[in-house]
């Protein structure tokens, strides 16, 4: 921009315009030595920038800012870091299923089922690593093997698992199962407070929700994908959970078209 050329300004009003110009060129010239036009341009445009502030700061569904005006909506923030490779998956089904295998359950798992070599992978991707220290991604993973087991792992450790003849029913909102843990909680020295939620689903629920909710601070929603009828999502806020005080995990699962279909609130107590 060339400032010793003032740009296009579109008239105003005559009389209107002198009045301002008079009396922000006293004012402005006092404490800056600016371009002359610059003032000028000023109180030809002045009006329009108040109007357009007004609007910004007056954004309905804002979160308070520092003066409690509201400022811009939080961001979601998608945790999806794409596809884990073959070798990925191979060794974190084989470490999942030896966990399931002295899991404790009712109705034993027949000793076939257990066996690794029947292990055939259904879907493996990485996600966002969220208040774990030292830790930037996570493993999300469904296998089958022998008989019918259908086996839902993170990081190599079971979350779920189902059984050839294991009666799911038919719920309303799609969820099978659904699960939601805390950690952080309740020691004050930990650094980080974290929730994460897990679930199954049937094929027409597609992605999985989360955030925090605490005195001092709301976290985005963390967004994840469900794959293979199983979702994992975590959130987490960057300070021992004594400074937040009573703090709340609002999770969601959407279908397809984006619709939500199944909703909750969970305290950290």
């Amino acid at each position: 921009m060339n400032l010793t050329t003032p740009p296009p300004v579109e008239p105003l009003d005559p009389e209107f315009s002198t009045d301002l110009r008079h009396h922000l060129v006293r004012r402005v010239r006092k404490k800056h030595h600016l371009p002359f036009w610059i003032p000028v341009l000023a109180a030809a445009c002045g009006i329009a920038i108040v109007v357009a502030c007004g609007i910004l700061i007056a954004r309905p569904g804002g979160h308070a800012g520092p003066a409690g005006q509201p400022t811009a909506e939080l961001t979601d923030q998608s945790l999806d870091l794409g596809a884990a490779t073959s070798t990925q998956a191979q060794a974190s089904a084989r470490s999942c299923l030896a966990s399931l295998s002295i899991g404790h359950r009712t109705d034993p798992i027949p000793a076939k089922s257990l066996d690794p070599k029947t292990i055939k992978l259904r879907s493996a991707h990485w996600i966002k690593a969220l208040g774990l220290p030292g830790q930037t991604r996570q493993l999300v993973q469904t296998f089958s093997t022998a008989n019918g087991l259908w086996v839902f792992c993170v990081d190599g450790k079971w979350q779920s698992y189902v059984q050839a003849g294991d009666d799911q029913g038919n719920p309303s909102d799609g969820i099978y199962s659904s699960s939601l843990q805390w950690s952080g909680l309740p020691d004050a020295s930990t650094t980080t407070l974290r929730a994460f939620f897990s679930l199954t689903s049937r094929p027409s629920v597609a992605q999985v929700e989360i955030r925090l909710r605490g005195a001092r601070g709301t976290t985005p929603w963390s967004v994840a994908k469900i794959v293979d009828g199983a979702g994992y999502v975590a959130a987490a806020l960057p300070s021992p959970a004594s400074q937040h005080g009573p703090v709340q995990a609002d999770v969601r699962a959407l279908d397809k078209a984006g619709n939500v279909v199944y909703s909750e609130t969970f305290n950290d107590n």
